[in-house]
């Protein structure tokens, strides 16, 4: 099995790695690292054509093999709060748990506080805190047997009467700063603004353009959807609808066409990573391949 390590130092029973490593079946590899998000080990074993992991590290898995990456963590905070008379206990760190809510959060949340929200139609728990992506704010619903997150935002966060403004920089390749707009509706946000600004707008060669529309529905980028593609392509829903949820735009870490892209999205079964390539009509892609299908 092929497996690849980003984003730290890695090194494998004790010898320092650089790009990554194969693991033969049956074989066993002590595997610690240090990065800026902290530094830990773990023990990896091929079984059966299956990675068992002793420990926790961040693991997104490939059609080729197995990536590794540092896991993102935040002190673990229990806090205290009372809802409608009941008295429950919020613990938030890389994910939240109140009482029957459990979400992993999409940045691990440091420094939080939590307030109930009252004279509201549900009970409401609002988290503040911070992230390495910027501010965080959470608005869960607690009603019994419907609870859900009802808003999750990081970024520059503004909130003024019944409306939170939302302002996030992507960190794509055109640098986007993306502003959405909520409102509150009495039992539900409403999404009622977004815009986005492109702070870098000099042409990319053909091989970053499949990148380039992947991060454009990312960020509901229409002007650079239609920039970017033929007339049959141009559906900016419809293209959501094929990548699905984006978690991160990313060039493909093992071998694949100079063209291509991949996606990297949140899965019931862990985080995976799927490539796609493009085929052109002059500059623009009138094709879409999953590689991985």
């Amino acid at each position: 099995m092929q497996i690849k390590v980003s984003d730290g130092q890695f090194f494998v029973n004790g010898y320092p790695v650089q790009a990554g490593f194969t693991l033969s079946e049956g074989e066993m590899r002590r595997v610690s690292y240090i990065a800026k998000r902290g530094a830990g080990c773990v023990t990896l074993r091929l079984s059966e054509g299956s990675l068992r992991i002793e420990g926790e590290i961040g693991r997104i898995d490939w059609k080729e093999g197995i990536e590794l990456c540092p896991l993102e963590d935040a002190p673990l905070s229990v806090i205290p709060c009372e809802v409608q008379g009941e008295s429950i206990l919020v613990r938030i760190g890389r994910e939240i748990d109140a009482g029957a809510f459990h979400h992993e959060a999409l940045f691990p949340v440091h420094a939080p506080s939590v307030r109930y929200l009252s004279r509201q139609r549900i009970p409401l728990l609002q988290i503040t805190g911070r992230t390495t992506a910027g501010d965080y704010l959470a608005v869960l619903s607690l009603r019994k047997g419907e609870e859900r997150i009802l808003l999750e935002a990081v970024g520059h966060i503004r909130a003024a009467a019944n409306e939170v403004s939302v302002t996030r920089d992507a960190n794509d390749l055109r640098a986007r700063r993306i502003t959405d707009v909520y409102t509150w509706q009495g039992d539900y946000f409403e999404h009622t603004s977004h815009s986005v600004e492109s702070t870098y707008t000099a042409p990319f060669p053909r091989e970053k353009r499949g990148r380039l529309l992947i991060e454009a529905v990312s960020a509901e980028d229409e002007a650079e959807i239609r920039a970017l593609t033929t007339a049959e392509l141009v559906d900016m829903r419809a293209l959501s609808e094929y990548f699905g949820e984006i978690e991160r735009v990313r060039d493909p870490i093992f071998p694949a066409s100079p063209t291509a892209a991949a996606v990297q999205k949140k899965t019931p079964n862990g985080r995976v990573a799927v490539t796609y390539d493009f085929s052109f009509e002059g500059d623009r892609i009138e094709n879409i391949l999953c590689a991985d299908e």
